[in-house]
């Protein structure tokens, strides 16, 4: 193991990952080794076999978030965002629905052309955490985004219901009627600023 670190530090890689399968062979329940013939994958771009040991890793030690985040990442740099959505689902069947994990898999399916996947990301999180409306103001951008101004302007009301002070959803739905050239809405909406 340490022979393979040193040649790793001296950027003889192929020398490092001969070092660290002979660890391996030596001692198969040591997971550090496991990890760093990994790394030596990534750093080659055998991204697949790199996720095929964190794969066995975390059927090893199911309970060890650190493996389902690398196993994930080793799967995306390799081309395979679906499965690595498929991972962080069985992550969250562990631990539970996760922001940072949503917000990865909303990425993901952002990077796959889904926007309606990652549309039912965020409101995954905001059926777990209805009062939070930062969730919701971030769902309402995202619809502005796609062109989707009545989903927006739903989400928006949402937000009012739960704070009825909130000023960035009045001042959204201002702008909405503003340019609807609805002015009795308009100024209603800007009553509560």
């Amino acid at each position: 193991y340490e022979l393979a670190r040193v040649y790793d530090v001296l950027d003889k890689t192929d020398k490092a990952i001969g070092s660290i399968k002979m660890a391996i062979a030596w001692d198969q329940t040591n997971p550090w080794y496991k990890m760093f013939l990994a790394d030596m994958y990534d750093k080659t771009g055998k991204y697949k076999d790199g996720a095929k040991i964190f794969e066995n890793l975390v059927d090893e030690e199911p309970n060890n978030q650190y493996y389902y985040s690398k196993w994930a990442f080793l799967l995306v740099k390799g081309s395979q965002a679906e499965k690595a959505i498929k991972v962080y689902n069985r992550l969250e069947q562990k631990i539970g629905i996760n922001d940072e994990i949503i917000r990865k898999k909303y990425t993901l399916w952002l990077g796959l052309g889904k926007p309606e996947k990652a549309i039912e990301e965020f409101q995954t999180l905001i059926k777990a955490y209805p009062s939070n409306t930062d969730y919701l103001h971030l769902l309402a951008e995202f619809y502005k985004q796609l062109g989707q101004t009545e989903n927006a302007q739903s989400t928006y009301q949402k937000i009012l219901e739960i704070d009825p002070q909130d000023g960035q959803a009045s001042l959204a739905l201002a702008d909405s009627y503003k340019s609807g050239g609805d002015d009795a809405s308009y100024l209603h909406s800007l009553k509560s600023i």
